[in-house]
């Protein structure tokens, strides 16, 4: 599997880091199970690999299917609970993922919403995540929620807002386009 995926990559990479056999346990992390992303009816896992070229900006999470494309990250930070699921949002028969966004340190991390659409993933969502306000012993998946097809929401709690500081509040936000603040 991580040799097709460094074939398939390699032409936008720069300065391959080369991967020995006998460090290869040192070089991702997983296997992580989220379930069945693509509607195979099969449970689709994957791994966190570590950056395939001196060039990268952070770490990528790679399917052991390799039709589901890899997602990369520019964190260093990434963990197998840090991507799962979210549900099947403009209802295409494949699942949008969520990812929890950490850089290992501050309070500030971020949530994304991701969708598959022509064999890419699509950034869809964004919040901010404040650790000084969120409970951060709920799973990732309870700060989505679906409201309609194509539409879903995301909580955000921050004080980096001027008003309601820390108040939790449910972002809106639509396949095809992140704006926030939409109306389904």
């Amino acid at each position: 599997m991580l040799d097709q995926y460094i074939r398939k990559y390699l032409p936008d990479s720069c300065c391959v880091i080369r991967f020995e056999k006998a460090n290869l346990n040192n070089d991702y992390e997983g296997p992580g199970l989220p379930g069945d992303i693509n509607g195979d009816l099969r449970p689709d896992t994957f791994y966190v690999l570590k950056e395939f070229h001196l060039c990268a900006e952070g770490q990528s999470y790679l399917f052991a299917d390799t039709s589901l494309p890899r997602l990369t990250t520019t964190s260093f930070c990434c963990h197998p609970r840090n991507l799962f699921p979210i549900g099947d949002i403009d209802e295409d028969g494949i699942q949008e993922i969520g990812l929890y966004y950490s850089s290992c340190s501050s309070h500030y991390k971020s949530l994304y919403a991701y969708t598959l659409k022509k064999g890419a993933w699509k950034e869809v969502g964004h919040t901010i995540f404040d650790t000084y306000y969120m409970d951060t012993e709920k799973p990732f998946q309870h700060f989505f929620r679906k409201t309609g097809k194509g539409w879903f929401e995301m909580l955000e709690t921050t004080d980096l807002r001027e008003a309601n500081i820390g108040k939790p509040i449910w972002q809106k936000f639509t396949i095809g386009t992140a704006n926030t603040n939409l109306q389904p």
